[in-house]
């Protein structure tokens, strides 16, 4: 038996991260496609079953095309039983339209044999959260699947998942969703857990591998597989410049960077680095080199500055007076070496 493993689709995603209005249109296109895609693999492949761990939507409120290509999806394929849990983007997006091959679960634990297996799931809340663990009785004969969504760490209230509370719980295999890296690990001696990541990505902070994970089932054991899907578009890349001594230079460095990307990608630069306060960063100059050569291009001054002390060069020491000042304050980074920047232009001179 075959299953396939997906979560974080986000349709109707707001890709607010993209600045062009027509490729993030194009952007939710391909999530719907790619959604399509997927079952027709499913399809292609042989699998039995497809196991959706949350924030399949992007909102509660999902457009109606969305909804529509969702459900006609899966009624298009009945041969293929969907598993779905809500995220908590999607905790209220779906009907409660019933159809034979969409099963759903609910706030507290829900099971379902499934040929071989047996599939379990609860969506979690701020109620629910800590209570889950207690309440998850599997029997150990069984061939175990559950599915949650929620952050290991535990960085948000009602998403949280503690890993330790799950072992010795006899289960096979915990399909996450939320984290939008693929990740995955032992749960105990039984079990492990996995994070398909997107199926495809949405911004700069998805630019890793992107696709799901396929799941065999025989002779009571699940081995799985991460299935690329894809290539991933968004790339984010740190380029330190701390040699840097001119525009040019700094330019050939984030060239050394993203000259393996394709023309289609979106690249996010950050410059990094400790650098001389006497090098002025071109950052418009930099931008009209480089926003051609993809669909979009992104940079970011996140650079500190060698702090100067000669004390018999009043500039310098005013310089490092001012420089004292500015990183004293309480506001961020960016916002900092912005302000750096334009204060050394100005003593400089160089300020339009």
């Amino acid at each position: 038996m075959k299953i396939i493993h997906t979560a974080d689709i986000h349709l109707g995603s707001r890709l607010t991260s993209i600045k062009d209005l027509k490729l993030r249109d194009q952007l939710r296109v391909n999530a719907r496609k790619s959604f399509v895609d997927l079952v027709k693999f499913a399809e292609n492949n042989k699998v039995d079953a497809i196991l959706l761990s949350g924030d399949i939507f992007d909102k509660d409120s999902p457009s109606a095309n969305d909804k529509k290509v969702f459900y006609d999806t899966i009624k298009s394929y009945e041969n293929i039983t969907f598993f779905y849990l809500k995220g908590n983007h999607d905790l209220m997006a779906i009907d409660d339209e019933e159809l034979p091959n969409l099963k759903t679960f609910k706030d507290e634990w829900t099971s379902f044999q499934f040929k071989d297996v047996v599939i379990s799931g609860v969506e979690l809340n701020n109620v629910n959260n800590k209570a889950i663990y207690q309440s998850l009785n599997l029997n150990k004969d069984d061939i175990n699947i559950v599915l949650l969504h929620g952050a290991i760490e535990g960085r948000k209230e009602g998403q949280s998942i503690d890993l330790n509370k799950l072992k010795n719980k006899n289960i096979d295999y915990l399909a996450l969703g939320h984290i939008h890296q693929k990740s995955n690990g032992k749960l105990d001696e039984r079990g492990q857990y996995v994070y398909p990541g997107c199926l495809i990505a949405h911004g700069y902070d998805e630019d890793g591998e992107v696709g799901f994970y396929l799941l065999d089932i025989d002779d009571k054991k699940i081995t799985s597989q991460f299935i690329k899907w894809g290539e991933n578009k968004f790339h984010n890349v740190d380029v330190d410049i701390s040699d840097a001594s001119t525009t040019n230079e700094i330019e050939k460095y984030i060239e050394s960077k993203t000259d393996i990307f394709p023309n289609d990608s979106f690249v996010h630069v950050n410059l990094v680095g400790i650098i001389d306060p006497n090098l002025i960063i071109d950052i418009e100059l930099l931008k009209l080199h480089f926003e051609n050569k993809f669909q979009e291009f992104v940079i970011k001054d996140r650079v500190k500055y060698k702090t100067i002390i000669n004390e018999n060069d009043n500039v310098y020491s005013f310089r490092k007076i001012f420089m004292d000042k500015v990183s004293e304050t309480d506001l961020d980074e960016e916002t900092k070496n912005e302000i750096i920047s334009i204060g050394l232009k100005a003593m400089k001179g160089e300020l339009n």
